[in-house]
Formats: structure tokens, sequence, C-alpha cells
């Protein structure tokens, strides 16, 4: 179960990354179940683990903002103290919940980005930003245009088969 959830968590972290194809490359094959498998069997489990989580907390740390560099580096410290005096279950739930704590904490900070790049514009144009909005979705192939408006046109056509009276359509 560690190694799905090693790759769940190196999936996580292509996604912060999703126009960078080398990188999204190089986290596949370095955190693959092969390779964790193969490092297992070279090193040990004891051994492997720590190497492996502290590669994923180096990952995290180049992706999230600078202020929240020293969080990271923190733990990785009280870390490095605890391994081989503390249960290492125990260590590595801990670990576990703290990259996907910092994962859910960089998606913050980017949808918070995003956020605050549309206020400014929402406030100068609404309209101007839900076209540029509508068109990018389009672009994006999020939506079929072609199908909606075809159902738009059925509607119009036969309202009361939607339960849709002149008045309402007006």
């Amino acid at each position: 179960p560690i190694l799905s959830v090693l790759e769940e968590l190196r999936d996580q972290i292509a996604l912060l990354t999703p126009h960078n194809e080398r990188r999204i490359a190089e986290l596949r094959q370095e955190f693959s179940k092969s390779a964790i498998k193969e490092l297992i069997d070279v090193v040990g489990l004891e051994t492997a683990l720590p190497r492996i989580v502290y590669s994923m907390i180096e990952k995290i740390k180049s992706l999230e903002s600078p202020e929240h560099v020293p969080e990271t580096v923190a733990f990785q410290t009280a870390l490095d103290r605890k391994l081989g005096k503390e249960n290492t279950s125990m260590l590595l739930k801990q670990t576990i919940d703290f990259l996907y704590t910092k994962l859910s904490q960089i998606n913050l900070e980017i949808s918070n980005v995003y956020i605050n790049q549309a206020r400014s514009l929402v406030a100068r144009n609404i309209v101007e930003f839900e076209q540029n909005r509508f068109q990018e979705r389009l672009s994006e192939g999020q939506f079929n245009l072609a199908t909606i408006l075809s159902w738009i046109d059925k509607m119009v056509n036969s309202p009361t088969t939607y339960r849709l009276d002149s008045s309402i359509l007006c």
C-alpha cells in the first residue's frame, strides 16, 4: 500500500507542473513502483523509505513559496532527529500527512494567485473577463458548444417537452 501512496503523491506533485513534460517524466521514473521496489531490494526498507521521503520533500520544497520552506526544513530536521529513535510506522504516517498537507497548501496558494488575478480583471470589466474565461474553456475542450446550442434549440422549439412555457422562455 505504501507504494501506491507514494505514486499518488508523485502524481499530485506532477499535477503542479502540468506543462513540463520532462519534469513529469522524471517524477514518474524516480517514484515508480518498480524504481522504489528496486531501491528497497538494494538498500533495504529502513534505508530506502527515508531516501524516498526526503526526495519527495525536496520536490515539494522546490514547488512551495519561499515563506513556507522554513516550515518544511523544520519538519525535515525534526524527522532526522526522530529517525531511529521513534516508531518508524508512526513517523511514516506523520510524514505522509505532512506531504499531503504541503500539497494542499501549494494548491491553495495557486488558487489564491488565480483569484487575485481574476479579481483585478473583474473589477475592471466583468463582461470582458467572462468572455475571456468562456473562450479559454471552449479552447481547452471543457465543453462542446455545438451540443449545448443544439440542446437550447430543442428547448426553444419544443418547450413543453422540457416543462417550459413561452413566458418562461421569454
